[in-house]
């Protein structure tokens, strides 16, 4: 399923990010961008709950615990019905199931009677409220933490789409399977000179670099 649109149902979502601390929050930020960018959710990261039509999970290490998301698809709209934590060994609470079986039943009433007008909000307008809007200190950081793991992401896609795996991309560069690998997982440290190397000559493609002034 190509992902075009984050987007939460009602207001579960948006009020888990702000009972956490700076430092999931910002995790969180991340973890959706990988979603935009990508355009999809990584097979090891996704479970689909048995028995329920159409419900997915989410499942996120993060230190000693889990961050878990229950969402379904509206056709390429990624639906997030509410999140949480969990420790890594105990399985999905039945009552968050059941709780997310009857969000999506409303979610999928209230399209049909509502002609589409649904109580949703965008992702960008969550990273307005919550994370202040562009232009202010703490959101400009967390984007320019971001474009370093921005440009692995990118180089992921790239590579993916041309259908070559990251030891026939190292192979093309003179590179370890492992350089490629630490590179898409968080693209910060790279060079020019590795990027330009890596796009041109390793994926045919070609680097556009844009500075925007006020």
């Amino acid at each position: 399923m190509k992902i075009k649109e984050v987007v939460a149902y009602k207001g579960y979502f948006e009020s888990f990010i702000l009972s956490q601390s700076q430092k999931i929050r910002d995790k969180i930020y991340k973890i959706i961008g990988f979603l935009e960018i990508l355009g999809r959710i990584p097979s090891h990261y996704q479970k689909y709950i048995a028995g329920i039509n159409g419900l997915y999970e989410v499942r996120i290490p993060f230190a000693s615990d889990i961050w878990r998301i229950l969402y379904f698809f509206d056709e390429d709209k990624f639906v997030i019905l509410f999140s949480g934590f969990q420790k890594k060994k105990e399985k999905t609470p039945k009552r968050e199931i059941n709780k997310a079986v009857k969000l999506m039943e409303e979610y999928n009433t209230e399209k049909i009677t509502n002609h589409g007008n649904m109580e949703i909000k965008r992702w960008s307008e969550i990273k307005d409220d919550v994370y202040d809007v562009k232009g202010t200190p703490g959101r400009d950081e967390l984007d320019r933490d971001f474009e370093g793991l921005k440009i692995g992401l990118l180089l992921r896609k790239a590579r993916e789409s041309k259908n070559i795996t990251q030891a026939e991309l190292a192979e093309r560069v003179n590179k370890k399977r492992e350089y490629v690998s630490r590179l898409e997982n968080d693209g910060a440290s790279i060079t020019l000179k590795a990027l330009f190397d890596i796009v041109e000559r390793g994926l045919g493609g070609r680097v556009v670099i844009s500075i925007e002034t006020d």
